[in-house]
Protein backbone atom coordinates (compact mmCIF):
# COMPACT_ATOMS: atom_id res chain seq x y z
CA UNK A 1 0.00 0.00 0.00
CA UNK A 2 1.19 3.46 -0.52
CA UNK A 3 2.65 5.82 1.89
CA UNK A 4 0.47 9.49 2.12
CA UNK A 5 2.73 12.19 0.94
CA UNK A 6 -0.07 15.00 1.86
CA UNK A 7 -2.32 14.11 4.21
CA UNK A 8 -5.15 16.21 5.31
CA UNK A 9 -7.68 15.68 8.23
CA UNK A 10 -10.94 18.33 9.57
CA UNK A 11 -8.96 21.41 8.01
CA UNK A 12 -10.19 25.04 8.53
CA UNK A 13 -8.66 28.17 8.01
CA UNK A 14 -9.65 31.66 9.15
CA UNK A 15 -7.97 35.10 7.22
CA UNK A 16 -7.93 37.98 9.94
CA UNK A 17 -11.41 40.09 9.95
CA UNK A 18 -13.52 37.67 7.94
CA UNK A 19 -15.64 35.29 10.08
CA UNK A 20 -16.28 32.91 7.16
CA UNK A 21 -13.48 30.54 6.56
CA UNK A 22 -11.62 30.16 3.77
CA UNK A 23 -11.05 26.41 3.93
CA UNK A 24 -13.85 24.32 5.76
CA UNK A 25 -13.31 20.28 7.01
CA UNK A 26 -10.97 19.68 4.55
CA UNK A 27 -10.05 15.79 4.39
CA UNK A 28 -7.86 14.68 1.55
CA UNK A 29 -4.92 12.52 0.62
CA UNK A 30 -2.35 12.21 -1.92
CA UNK A 31 0.14 9.58 -1.94
CA UNK A 32 3.75 9.79 -3.03
CA UNK A 33 4.09 8.84 -6.57
CA UNK A 34 1.33 10.16 -7.19
CA UNK A 35 0.28 13.72 -9.13
CA UNK A 36 -2.94 15.30 -8.33
CA UNK A 37 -4.65 18.17 -9.51
CA UNK A 38 -6.35 20.20 -7.41
CA UNK A 39 -9.47 21.92 -9.51
CA UNK A 40 -11.55 24.98 -9.12
CA UNK A 41 -12.92 28.44 -10.06
CA UNK A 42 -11.89 31.86 -8.64
CA UNK A 43 -12.10 32.25 -4.58
CA UNK A 44 -12.47 28.41 -4.32
CA UNK A 45 -9.80 27.90 -1.63
CA UNK A 46 -7.11 26.54 -3.95
CA UNK A 47 -4.37 29.35 -3.29
CA UNK A 48 -5.23 29.13 0.17
CA UNK A 49 -5.44 24.71 0.53
CA UNK A 50 -1.24 25.10 -0.85
CA UNK A 51 -0.24 28.19 1.48
CA UNK A 52 -1.40 25.45 4.45
CA UNK A 53 0.33 22.79 3.00
CA UNK A 54 3.55 24.71 2.33
CA UNK A 55 3.80 26.12 5.69
CA UNK A 56 3.20 29.81 4.70
CA UNK A 57 0.38 30.21 7.02
CA UNK A 58 1.04 31.36 9.39
CA UNK A 59 4.43 31.92 9.01
CA UNK A 60 4.43 34.18 6.42
CA UNK A 61 1.24 35.45 5.75
CA UNK A 62 -2.02 36.33 8.38
CA UNK A 63 -4.29 33.64 8.84
CA UNK A 64 -5.26 30.56 11.71
CA UNK A 65 -5.88 27.27 11.01
CA UNK A 66 -7.19 24.35 12.59
CA UNK A 67 -7.25 20.51 12.18
CA UNK A 68 -4.31 18.02 10.89
CA UNK A 69 -1.66 18.58 8.24
CA UNK A 70 1.22 16.27 7.31
CA UNK A 71 3.47 16.52 4.75
CA UNK A 72 6.10 14.06 3.77
CA UNK A 73 5.20 12.83 7.44
CA UNK A 74 5.88 15.56 9.20
CA UNK A 75 3.30 16.82 11.20
CA UNK A 76 2.61 20.94 10.84
CA UNK A 77 3.04 23.55 13.82
CA UNK A 78 -0.41 25.76 13.41
CA UNK A 79 1.47 28.00 15.30
CA UNK A 80 3.37 28.57 11.80
CA UNK A 81 7.29 28.58 13.20
CA UNK A 82 8.58 25.68 11.03
CA UNK A 83 8.77 24.85 7.86
CA UNK A 84 7.42 22.11 5.44
CA UNK A 85 9.53 19.77 3.76
CA UNK A 86 8.16 20.99 0.39
CA UNK A 87 8.72 23.41 -2.79
CA UNK A 88 6.19 25.59 -3.43
CA UNK A 89 5.32 27.44 -6.73
CA UNK A 90 3.33 30.36 -5.89
CA UNK A 91 1.00 31.87 -8.54
CA UNK A 92 2.58 35.79 -8.62
CA UNK A 93 6.21 34.96 -10.06
CA UNK A 94 6.65 38.29 -9.74
CA UNK A 95 7.80 38.11 -6.37
CA UNK A 96 11.43 37.66 -6.34
CA UNK A 97 14.50 37.67 -3.96
CA UNK A 98 17.18 38.45 -6.11
CA UNK A 99 17.77 40.66 -8.91
CA UNK A 100 19.97 38.45 -10.97
CA UNK A 101 18.36 34.90 -11.79
CA UNK A 102 21.18 32.58 -11.35
CA UNK A 103 21.39 34.19 -8.21
CA UNK A 104 17.63 33.76 -7.68
CA UNK A 105 18.12 29.85 -8.17
CA UNK A 106 21.17 29.22 -6.56
CA UNK A 107 19.79 31.11 -2.81
CA UNK A 108 17.21 27.96 -2.17
CA UNK A 109 20.13 25.70 -3.18
CA UNK A 110 22.80 26.99 -0.52
CA UNK A 111 20.18 27.51 1.96
CA UNK A 112 19.58 23.91 1.24
CA UNK A 113 23.28 22.93 2.86
CA UNK A 114 25.17 22.88 -0.79
CA UNK A 115 28.08 23.75 -2.13
CA UNK A 116 28.62 27.06 -4.72
CA UNK A 117 29.88 24.33 -7.02
CA UNK A 118 26.87 21.67 -6.31
CA UNK A 119 24.37 24.67 -6.36
CA UNK A 120 25.83 25.84 -10.28
CA UNK A 121 25.83 21.73 -11.34
CA UNK A 122 22.50 21.71 -10.34
CA UNK A 123 21.00 25.14 -11.60
CA UNK A 124 22.84 24.37 -14.67
CA UNK A 125 20.98 21.02 -15.64
CA UNK A 126 17.72 22.38 -14.52
CA UNK A 127 18.72 25.29 -16.83
CA UNK A 128 18.89 23.02 -19.78
CA UNK A 129 15.97 21.19 -18.83
CA UNK A 130 13.79 24.12 -18.79
CA UNK A 131 15.28 25.84 -21.66
CA UNK A 132 16.28 28.99 -19.91
CA UNK A 133 20.13 28.62 -20.05
CA UNK A 134 19.98 32.18 -22.08
CA UNK A 135 18.27 33.80 -18.83
CA UNK A 136 20.48 33.08 -16.34
CA UNK A 137 22.50 36.23 -17.07
CA UNK A 138 19.49 38.60 -17.06
CA UNK A 139 17.97 40.48 -14.12
CA UNK A 140 14.47 39.15 -12.88
CA UNK A 141 13.60 42.88 -13.73
CA UNK A 142 14.20 42.34 -17.31
CA UNK A 143 12.16 38.78 -17.84
CA UNK A 144 8.41 38.45 -19.17
CA UNK A 145 5.66 36.93 -17.04
CA UNK A 146 6.50 33.72 -18.77
CA UNK A 147 9.96 33.27 -18.13
CA UNK A 148 9.63 34.27 -14.57
CA UNK A 149 7.39 31.98 -14.39
CA UNK A 150 9.74 29.69 -15.63
CA UNK A 151 12.40 30.58 -12.84
CA UNK A 152 10.37 30.28 -9.98
CA UNK A 153 9.07 26.73 -10.76
CA UNK A 154 12.96 25.87 -11.24
CA UNK A 155 13.34 27.63 -7.79
CA UNK A 156 10.64 25.48 -6.37
CA UNK A 157 12.09 22.46 -8.08
CA UNK A 158 16.09 22.55 -7.79
CA UNK A 159 15.96 21.47 -3.96
CA UNK A 160 14.75 18.03 -3.87
CA UNK A 161 11.51 17.95 -1.33
CA UNK A 162 9.73 15.16 -1.07
CA UNK A 163 6.54 17.55 -1.85
CA UNK A 164 5.65 19.68 -4.97
CA UNK A 165 3.05 22.11 -4.89
CA UNK A 166 2.44 24.32 -7.86
CA UNK A 167 -0.19 27.00 -7.65
CA UNK A 168 -1.04 27.42 -11.61
CA UNK A 169 2.56 26.79 -12.77
CA UNK A 170 1.49 26.51 -16.57
CA UNK A 171 -0.29 29.75 -17.05
CA UNK A 172 2.00 31.63 -18.59
CA UNK A 173 4.77 28.74 -19.56
CA UNK A 174 5.15 28.44 -23.70
CA UNK A 175 5.11 24.90 -24.86
CA UNK A 176 8.93 23.64 -24.67
CA UNK A 177 8.37 25.35 -20.32
CA UNK A 178 5.10 23.11 -20.18
CA UNK A 179 6.23 20.08 -21.52
CA UNK A 180 9.76 20.08 -19.48
CA UNK A 181 7.91 20.88 -16.03
CA UNK A 182 5.53 17.86 -16.77
CA UNK A 183 8.59 16.25 -17.39
CA UNK A 184 9.83 17.08 -14.07
CA UNK A 185 7.37 16.81 -12.35
CA UNK A 186 6.34 13.08 -13.37
CA UNK A 187 9.97 11.93 -12.73
CA UNK A 188 9.43 13.60 -8.86
CA UNK A 189 6.30 11.30 -9.25
CA UNK A 190 8.12 8.20 -10.39
CA UNK A 191 10.76 8.39 -7.81
CA UNK A 192 8.27 8.00 -4.86
CA UNK A 193 7.65 12.23 -4.57
CA UNK A 194 4.03 13.92 -3.99
CA UNK A 195 3.34 16.35 -6.82
CA UNK A 196 0.15 18.62 -5.75
CA UNK A 197 -1.24 21.06 -8.91
CA UNK A 198 -3.98 23.74 -8.44
CA UNK A 199 -5.56 24.97 -11.40
CA UNK A 200 -8.27 26.39 -12.55
CA UNK A 201 -8.58 24.50 -15.93
CA UNK A 202 -10.47 20.98 -15.98
CA UNK A 203 -8.85 20.12 -18.64
CA UNK A 204 -5.69 19.87 -17.15
CA UNK A 205 -6.76 17.49 -14.82
CA UNK A 206 -8.29 15.42 -17.51
CA UNK A 207 -5.16 14.58 -19.41
CA UNK A 208 -2.30 15.12 -17.13
CA UNK A 209 -3.62 13.91 -13.54
CA UNK A 210 -3.35 11.03 -11.62
CA UNK A 211 -6.00 11.83 -8.72
CA UNK A 212 -8.32 15.27 -9.54
CA UNK A 213 -9.89 17.09 -6.69
CA UNK A 214 -12.65 19.30 -6.59
CA UNK A 215 -12.76 22.26 -4.60
CA UNK A 216 -15.14 25.03 -4.25
CA UNK A 217 -16.42 27.51 -1.15
CA UNK A 218 -13.28 26.09 0.27
CA UNK A 219 -14.30 22.51 0.79
CA UNK A 220 -13.70 19.51 -1.47
CA UNK A 221 -16.49 18.18 -3.04
CA UNK A 222 -15.29 15.52 -5.11
CA UNK A 223 -12.21 13.23 -5.57
CA UNK A 224 -11.35 10.75 -7.89
CA UNK A 225 -8.97 8.75 -10.36
CA UNK A 226 -8.65 11.09 -13.69
CA UNK A 227 -10.31 7.76 -15.59
CA UNK A 228 -13.33 8.78 -14.03
CA UNK A 229 -13.29 12.53 -15.28
CA UNK A 230 -16.13 12.51 -16.58
CA UNK A 231 -18.38 11.27 -13.97
CA UNK A 232 -17.26 14.42 -11.83
CA UNK A 233 -16.39 17.17 -14.71
CA UNK A 234 -19.97 18.72 -14.51
CA UNK A 235 -19.52 19.71 -11.02
CA UNK A 236 -17.53 22.73 -11.72
CA UNK A 237 -18.75 24.44 -14.67
CA UNK A 238 -16.27 27.58 -14.20
CA UNK A 239 -13.32 24.99 -14.82
CA UNK A 240 -14.40 23.73 -17.79
CA UNK A 241 -15.16 25.37 -21.78
CA UNK A 242 -16.13 22.44 -24.40
CA UNK A 243 -13.73 23.01 -27.35
CA UNK A 244 -16.77 22.44 -29.46
CA UNK A 245 -18.14 25.87 -28.02
CA UNK A 246 -15.97 27.78 -30.46
CA UNK A 247 -19.13 27.69 -32.98
CA UNK A 248 -20.92 29.52 -30.31
CA UNK A 249 -18.66 32.58 -30.88
CA UNK A 250 -19.93 36.34 -31.68
CA UNK A 251 -20.08 36.50 -35.37
CA UNK A 252 -17.88 39.83 -35.76
CA UNK A 253 -18.20 42.04 -38.53
CA UNK A 254 -15.05 44.21 -39.56
CA UNK A 255 -16.24 47.37 -41.44
CA UNK A 256 -12.23 47.39 -43.38
CA UNK A 257 -11.09 50.53 -41.99
CA UNK A 258 -7.80 50.46 -40.12
CA UNK A 259 -7.72 51.75 -36.97
CA UNK A 260 -3.95 51.10 -35.90
CA UNK A 261 -1.14 49.90 -37.98
CA UNK A 262 2.47 48.58 -37.05
CA UNK A 263 4.61 49.16 -40.21
CA UNK A 264 7.85 47.33 -39.76
CA UNK A 265 8.23 47.77 -36.27
CA UNK A 266 11.49 46.96 -34.95
CA UNK A 267 12.99 47.11 -31.15
CA UNK A 268 15.69 45.00 -29.47
CA UNK A 269 16.67 45.16 -25.93
CA UNK A 270 20.32 44.88 -24.85
CA UNK A 271 19.49 41.17 -24.97
CA UNK A 272 18.82 41.09 -28.24
CA UNK A 273 15.38 40.27 -27.48
CA UNK A 274 12.03 42.35 -28.83
CA UNK A 275 10.16 42.69 -31.64
CA UNK A 276 11.59 42.57 -35.57
CA UNK A 277 9.99 43.80 -38.56
CA UNK A 278 6.86 43.73 -37.71
CA UNK A 279 3.85 44.43 -39.58
CA UNK A 280 -0.10 44.10 -38.36
CA UNK A 281 -2.83 45.78 -39.12
CA UNK A 282 -5.60 46.17 -36.48
CA UNK A 283 -9.06 47.05 -38.32
CA UNK A 284 -12.49 49.08 -36.56
CA UNK A 285 -14.43 46.16 -34.81
CA UNK A 286 -11.60 43.65 -34.45
CA UNK A 287 -10.75 41.25 -31.87
CA UNK A 288 -6.95 40.05 -32.41
CA UNK A 289 -5.97 37.96 -30.41
CA UNK A 290 -1.77 37.88 -30.16
CA UNK A 291 0.03 34.12 -28.90
CA UNK A 292 3.44 32.57 -28.57
CA UNK A 293 6.36 31.72 -26.43
CA UNK A 294 7.69 33.33 -23.38
CA UNK A 295 9.94 36.00 -24.76
CA UNK A 296 8.73 36.30 -27.70
CA UNK A 297 7.87 40.05 -28.25
CA UNK A 298 4.22 40.19 -27.27
CA UNK A 299 4.57 42.69 -24.54
CA UNK A 300 6.81 44.69 -26.72
CA UNK A 301 4.22 44.92 -29.16
CA UNK A 302 1.69 46.24 -27.13
CA UNK A 303 3.84 48.85 -25.16
CA UNK A 304 4.47 50.56 -28.71
CA UNK A 305 0.56 51.40 -28.77
CA UNK A 306 0.70 53.87 -25.99
CA UNK A 307 3.99 54.74 -26.45
CA UNK A 308 5.64 53.21 -23.38
CA UNK A 309 8.11 52.19 -26.22
CA UNK A 310 9.03 53.88 -29.58
CA UNK A 311 10.07 52.30 -32.40
CA UNK A 312 13.95 52.02 -33.57
CA UNK A 313 12.57 51.40 -36.94
CA UNK A 314 9.60 51.17 -38.60
CA UNK A 315 6.74 53.21 -37.47
CA UNK A 316 3.13 52.98 -35.67
CA UNK A 317 -0.07 54.71 -36.93
CA UNK A 318 -3.06 55.42 -35.04
CA UNK A 319 -5.83 55.60 -37.94
CA UNK A 320 -3.89 58.66 -40.32
CA UNK A 321 -1.33 59.87 -37.61
CA UNK A 322 2.04 58.76 -36.39
CA UNK A 323 2.27 57.58 -32.92
CA UNK A 324 5.61 59.30 -32.47
CA UNK A 325 4.16 62.58 -32.64
CA UNK A 326 1.61 62.34 -30.24
CA UNK A 327 2.46 62.38 -26.44
CA UNK A 328 2.08 59.38 -24.12
CA UNK A 329 -0.87 61.20 -22.47
CA UNK A 330 -2.98 61.91 -25.56
CA UNK A 331 -2.27 57.87 -26.32
CA UNK A 332 -3.46 56.96 -23.51
CA UNK A 333 -7.01 59.02 -23.65
CA UNK A 334 -7.32 57.26 -27.07
CA UNK A 335 -5.73 53.50 -26.15
CA UNK A 336 -7.00 51.81 -22.93
CA UNK A 337 -3.99 49.49 -22.02
CA UNK A 338 -4.19 46.88 -19.14
CA UNK A 339 -0.67 45.92 -18.24
CA UNK A 340 0.24 42.20 -17.66
CA UNK A 341 0.71 42.62 -13.73
CA UNK A 342 -2.31 44.23 -12.16
CA UNK A 343 -0.37 45.49 -9.33
CA UNK A 344 1.63 47.58 -11.54
CA UNK A 345 -1.56 49.80 -12.33
CA UNK A 346 -3.20 49.71 -8.70
CA UNK A 347 -2.32 53.17 -7.00
CA UNK A 348 -5.35 53.79 -4.49
CA UNK A 349 -6.42 52.24 -0.77
CA UNK A 350 -9.85 51.38 -1.71
CA UNK A 351 -11.32 49.65 -4.84
CA UNK A 352 -13.95 52.26 -6.02
CA UNK A 353 -11.61 54.91 -5.68
CA UNK A 354 -8.78 52.99 -7.92
CA UNK A 355 -11.78 52.47 -10.37
CA UNK A 356 -13.25 55.90 -10.06
CA UNK A 357 -9.54 57.36 -10.47
CA UNK A 358 -9.71 56.75 -13.82
CA UNK A 359 -12.32 59.04 -14.38
CA UNK A 360 -11.75 61.52 -12.15
CA UNK A 361 -8.04 62.09 -14.58
CA UNK A 362 -10.11 62.51 -17.52
CA UNK A 363 -12.21 65.53 -15.92
CA UNK A 364 -15.46 63.59 -14.08
CA UNK A 365 -16.26 64.88 -10.89
CA UNK A 366 -15.66 62.34 -7.98
CA UNK A 367 -18.98 61.97 -6.60
CA UNK A 368 -19.93 60.84 -10.58
CA UNK A 369 -16.92 59.12 -10.77
CA UNK A 370 -17.63 56.78 -7.83
CA UNK A 371 -20.96 56.41 -8.78
CA UNK A 372 -20.15 55.07 -12.11
CA UNK A 373 -17.22 52.78 -10.50
CA UNK A 374 -20.67 51.04 -8.09
CA UNK A 375 -22.34 50.74 -11.22
CA UNK A 376 -19.44 48.90 -12.69
CA UNK A 377 -18.53 46.75 -9.57
CA UNK A 378 -22.28 45.60 -9.76
CA UNK A 379 -22.38 45.16 -12.71
CA UNK A 380 -19.38 42.20 -12.76
CA UNK A 381 -21.23 41.00 -9.27
CA UNK A 382 -18.45 42.25 -7.12
CA UNK A 383 -20.31 45.03 -5.14
CA UNK A 384 -19.26 43.76 -2.21
CA UNK A 385 -15.09 44.51 -2.56
CA UNK A 386 -16.00 48.56 -3.05
CA UNK A 387 -14.56 49.45 0.70
CA UNK A 388 -11.53 46.84 0.40
CA UNK A 389 -8.23 47.70 -0.04
CA UNK A 390 -7.22 46.46 -3.41
CA UNK A 391 -3.51 44.71 -2.25
CA UNK A 392 -6.01 43.26 -0.02
CA UNK A 393 -7.66 40.89 -2.63
CA UNK A 394 -6.72 37.77 -4.04
CA UNK A 395 -4.54 38.14 -7.19
CA UNK A 396 -7.32 37.24 -9.27
CA UNK A 397 -9.54 39.87 -7.76
CA UNK A 398 -6.80 42.26 -8.11
CA UNK A 399 -6.68 41.40 -12.24
CA UNK A 400 -10.69 42.17 -12.17
CA UNK A 401 -10.02 45.81 -10.91
CA UNK A 402 -7.67 46.67 -12.81
CA UNK A 403 -9.45 45.67 -16.02
CA UNK A 404 -12.37 47.54 -15.16
CA UNK A 405 -10.31 50.47 -14.53
CA UNK A 406 -8.94 50.53 -18.40
CA UNK A 407 -12.74 49.71 -19.66
CA UNK A 408 -14.66 51.95 -17.42
CA UNK A 409 -13.17 55.02 -19.87
CA UNK A 410 -14.69 53.60 -23.06
CA UNK A 411 -11.31 54.11 -24.80
CA UNK A 412 -11.54 54.04 -28.21
CA UNK A 413 -9.17 50.98 -28.61
CA UNK A 414 -8.66 48.01 -26.18
CA UNK A 415 -5.45 46.65 -25.23
CA UNK A 416 -5.27 43.85 -23.26
CA UNK A 417 -1.96 41.79 -21.79
CA UNK A 418 -3.03 38.17 -20.73
CA UNK A 419 -6.41 39.84 -18.88
CA UNK A 420 -7.95 36.52 -18.09
CA UNK A 421 -4.35 34.60 -16.63
CA UNK A 422 -5.83 34.36 -13.33
CA UNK A 423 -9.59 34.09 -13.81
CA UNK A 424 -12.14 30.95 -14.26
CA UNK A 425 -14.02 30.81 -17.19
CA UNK A 426 -17.87 32.08 -15.50
CA UNK A 427 -15.45 35.30 -15.06
CA UNK A 428 -14.25 35.26 -18.36
CA UNK A 429 -17.63 35.07 -20.04
CA UNK A 430 -18.61 37.92 -17.69
CA UNK A 431 -15.63 40.25 -18.42
CA UNK A 432 -15.84 39.13 -22.61
CA UNK A 433 -19.21 40.08 -22.68
CA UNK A 434 -18.65 43.82 -21.26
CA UNK A 435 -16.24 44.32 -23.44
CA UNK A 436 -18.00 42.63 -26.42
CA UNK A 437 -20.62 45.39 -25.18
CA UNK A 438 -18.24 48.53 -25.59
CA UNK A 439 -17.18 47.41 -29.18
CA UNK A 440 -20.72 47.07 -30.34
CA UNK A 441 -21.58 50.67 -28.61
CA UNK A 442 -18.59 52.02 -31.10
CA UNK A 443 -16.61 49.03 -33.20
CA UNK A 444 -13.96 49.77 -30.88
CA UNK A 445 -10.93 47.51 -31.96
CA UNK A 446 -9.49 45.11 -29.20
CA UNK A 447 -6.14 43.45 -29.23
CA UNK A 448 -5.28 41.11 -26.63
CA UNK A 449 -2.19 38.92 -25.89
CA UNK A 450 -3.41 34.94 -23.92
CA UNK A 451 -1.69 31.91 -24.04
CA UNK A 452 -5.56 30.12 -23.41
CA UNK A 453 -6.58 28.78 -27.22
CA UNK A 454 -10.16 28.43 -25.88
CA UNK A 455 -10.44 32.28 -25.30
CA UNK A 456 -8.61 32.94 -29.05
CA UNK A 457 -11.41 30.60 -30.33
CA UNK A 458 -14.27 31.98 -28.48
CA UNK A 459 -13.23 35.63 -28.85
CA UNK A 460 -11.03 36.80 -31.59
CA UNK A 461 -11.67 36.67 -35.25
CA UNK A 462 -8.09 36.67 -35.87
CA UNK A 463 -5.19 35.61 -34.55
CA UNK A 464 -1.35 36.44 -34.91
CA UNK A 465 1.55 34.19 -33.71
CA UNK A 466 4.90 35.11 -32.57
CA UNK A 467 8.06 33.46 -32.54
CA UNK A 468 11.62 35.08 -31.95
CA UNK A 469 10.33 38.65 -32.64
CA UNK A 470 8.38 37.94 -35.52
CA UNK A 471 4.89 37.11 -36.68
CA UNK A 472 5.06 33.51 -37.90
CA UNK A 473 1.42 32.71 -38.66
CA UNK A 474 -1.83 35.20 -39.13
CA UNK A 475 -5.70 34.45 -40.11
CA UNK A 476 -8.33 32.98 -38.71
CA UNK A 477 -8.59 30.98 -35.31
CA UNK A 478 -10.84 28.68 -36.50
CA UNK A 479 -8.86 27.58 -39.63
CA UNK A 480 -5.51 28.45 -38.22
CA UNK A 481 -5.55 26.20 -34.87
CA UNK A 482 -5.88 23.08 -37.20
CA UNK A 483 -4.18 23.48 -40.15
CA UNK A 484 -0.41 22.79 -40.39
CA UNK A 485 1.45 25.54 -40.55
CA UNK A 486 -0.18 25.45 -36.54
CA UNK A 487 0.92 22.15 -35.87
CA UNK A 488 4.66 22.98 -36.71
CA UNK A 489 4.86 25.34 -34.52
CA UNK A 490 6.03 24.98 -31.13
CA UNK A 491 2.87 26.24 -29.25
CA UNK A 492 1.10 23.46 -31.12
CA UNK A 493 3.03 21.22 -28.29
CA UNK A 494 1.78 23.27 -25.34
CA UNK A 495 0.15 19.92 -23.26
CA UNK A 496 -3.25 22.31 -22.63
CA UNK A 497 -3.62 22.32 -26.46
CA UNK A 498 -2.31 19.45 -27.83
CA UNK A 499 -5.13 17.87 -25.57
CA UNK A 500 -7.66 19.68 -27.05
CA UNK A 501 -6.37 19.27 -30.44
CA UNK A 502 -6.73 15.54 -29.44
CA UNK A 503 -10.13 15.67 -28.07
CA UNK A 504 -11.20 17.54 -31.27
CA UNK A 505 -10.24 14.89 -33.36
CA UNK A 506 -12.10 12.49 -31.28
Amino acid sequence: MKEAGIQVESLSLFYPGNPRPALQGINLTVYQGEIAFLVGGNLSGKTSLLRCLGGLIPGVLPGKWQGRILVANKSLNAEGNERAPAGVILQNSDLYLLPRVYDELALPLVNSGLTSREAEKRIVLLAEELGICHLLNRQMSSLSGGERQKVAFAAAIAVDYPVILCDEPFEQADAEAAEAMLSLLRRKAASGGTVLIATRYFEYARYFADRIILIRDGAVIAQDRSGNAEKIAGMVPECRISWRQRSQAPILTVSGSRELFFEGVTHLFDSGHGIKNVSLEVCKGEVVAIMGPNGSGKTTLLKHTVGLLRPQEGRVWLRETETSRLPVGLLAEKIGMLFQNPDDQIFNERVDCEIACSLRARGARWNEALKEAAHWLAKIGQAQIAASHPHSLPYSLRQIVSLVSVLINRPEIIVLDEPFKSLDYRNVEILMSIILELRQEKDNPIILVTHDPTVTLLYANRVAFFDHGEIVLQGVPQDIFFSTQFRNLSLSRHPFIRGLLDSNNH
